[in-house]
């Protein structure tokens, strides 16, 4: 897992992290978003693919610097074949992608996203893992940074998470490692991948 890549801002982190999957023959990298810095940009996806290499599967969880409206979100649907909210089966556990970057919906999981997951969670799986890009409960930042931001939204969420035995939640979008406990499971965010950890716009 690795997160805040920013591709098309640098480069050196993400290379290096994919040289040591490929030394220890791992084939699976969850990207907690802002995997790219410019939203829409088809060469800083393209770019990201180049260094991933093949044979491996690449999942993302949509960022801010991913997409932003309608268009970056079409682009990266073509180049992914995916949905910006999806699950995958892994035996006996559950991996759910979330986008905390739907257009008009930043910051926040809501409307078609939501009945999706609850519909999601209810199924019968030992571990259920939750990634997104802005955690629910940022650190160093302030208030309003993620998905904070909206209070009621944001707690109806993590009580969704309590009722239906989540296991883990790990976000990107600070540039830092962080780990929690909350109501009986651990939130992550894991976004130190190359970005500025001086800030975070």
């Amino acid at each position: 897992m690795i997160g805040d890549t920013r591709i098309g801002q640098t480069e050196s982190v993400y290379t290096a992290f994919i040289h040591q999957m490929e030394k220890e023959k791992i084939t699976t990298i969850i990207n907690l978003g802002d995997a790219i810095s410019t939203p829409g940009s088809p060469t800083e996806w393209e770019r990201l693919l180049e260094i991933t290499g093949k044979g491996k599967t690449l999942h993302v969880a949509l960022g801010n610097h991913d997409v932003y409206d309608k268009a970056s979100l079409d682009l990266y649907t073509k180049l992914f074949e995916k949905q910006p909210y999806y699950s995958v089966e892994k035996g006996d556990t559950l991996l759910i992608f979330l986008s905390t970057e739907m257009p008009q919906q930043w910051g926040k999981i809501i409307g078609e996203q939501l009945t999706w997951l609850q519909a999601e969670l209810k199924r019968a799986f030992v571990y259920k893992l939750v990634f997104l890009h802005r955690p629910p409960f940022p650190t160093t930042f302030g208030t309003g940074h993620g998905l904070d931001r909206y209070g009621p939204d944001r707690d109806k969420l993590h009580q969704l998470f309590v009722e239906n035995g989540v296991a883990l939640v790990v976000a990107g979008h600070e540039h830092l490692h962080h780990r929690a406990q909350k109501d009986g499971f651990a939130y992550v965010i894991t976004g130190g991948g190359g970005a500025s950890a001086a800030h975070v716009p």
